[in-house]
């Protein structure tokens, strides 16, 4: 592999640094002209993304010697899918108690606010762990916090938890938005430890905090691009939380930033929950159907 100071930044990570400015320029050109541009406004978003995750990505290479486009670009697009999955979830929830709500210009019909909202969705993941990444890389996370055993008793109880916080809402629809940023990471990620996959609780239990701290730097650095780009954009989003509606910073008020936060670490429950789920059926379906396809 060669010492990573020797790497230089590959090509895909100067295009990406150079989109993101091209696109930052037509934007704000866009915004200061008053050009009226919906056509730009509408679809910049995931490009822009497009450029922050490549561009990333070049750094985690140069300064790692390695990176998930480089030497793991099979597990880089699995990011973007398993992405979209989780925000299909997301949206199904907060559809149905109006967390969020979508500020719609144009002409764009609802499939195509739907294909629209999935692409730029499915940035998400890759975002987070490329950041990840890269943190991890030029930072040192070591605690002497002293290793602690984690019984089935626990494991059972957070899950509990978990399932009572996604549970509670059904009550007080009101307090689904900070609860959904907690509950799916504290049932999903006890299952990820009891099947040995990689867990938050599974390194913060061996004393090792350098992903779980990774995870929360990158939740909030995402999450401030994340706002400041789509605070332009449209169509956008918006949320509103009720009796913390204040101290506003772009689209969202100041207790949706702590939330991401906890996003961070529940996507990484999420994700590595569905990949598990994905490597251990998803064999069996494909041999089931080409079974069928076979006997045909």
């Amino acid at each position: 592999m060669g010492n990573p100071k020797n790497k230089k930044i590959p090509t895909y990570g100067v295009l990406g640094f150079l989109l993101i400015i091209l696109v930052n320029v037509i934007l704000w050109l866009n915004i200061l002209m008053e050009l009226g541009v919906e056509f730009f406004t509408q679809y910049y978003f995931p490009f822009i993304w497009l450029g922050f995750v490549l561009f990333i990505d070049g750094l985690v290479y140069r300064f790692r010697g390695n990176s998930l486009i480089k030497n793991n670009f099979k597990n880089f697009i699995g990011l973007f899918v398993i992405s979209f999955l989780i925000w299909v979830v997301f949206e199904l929830i907060t559809n149905c108690i109006q967390i969020w709500s979508y500020i719609e210009i144009g002409d764009l019909s609802s499939w195509e606010h739907f294909i629209l909202s999935s692409v730029v969705f499915s940035f998400v993941l890759p975002s987070i762990f490329e950041v990840t990444d890269l943190i991890s890389t030029l930072t040192r996370f070591k605690y002497k916090t002293g290793k602690f055993r984690v019984n089935k008793f626990l494991i059972y109880l957070i899950t509990l938890l978990g399932i009572g916080l996604f549970l509670l809402p059904i009550f007080r629809p009101e307090l689904i938005f900070p609860l959904i940023w907690i509950s799916f990471f504290l049932i999903f990620d006890p299952i990820n430890y009891l099947n040995d996959n990689p867990s938050i609780i599974g390194s913060i239990s061996k004393s090792d905090w350098q992903i779980p701290v990774s995870l929360l730097v990158a939740g909030i650095i995402v999450g401030f691009f994340w706002e400041f780009w789509n605070f332009w954009s449209y169509p956008k989003w918006t949320n509103s939380i009720p009796f913390f509606d204040f101290y506003r910073f772009f689209d969202i008020d100041m207790l949706g930033y702590s939330l991401y936060f906890f996003f961070s670490w529940e996507l990484f429950s999420m994700y590595h929950f569905i990949r598990n789920i994905g490597k251990s059926y998803l064999p069996k379906i494909t041999n089931f159907i080409r079974g069928l396809l076979v006997k045909k």
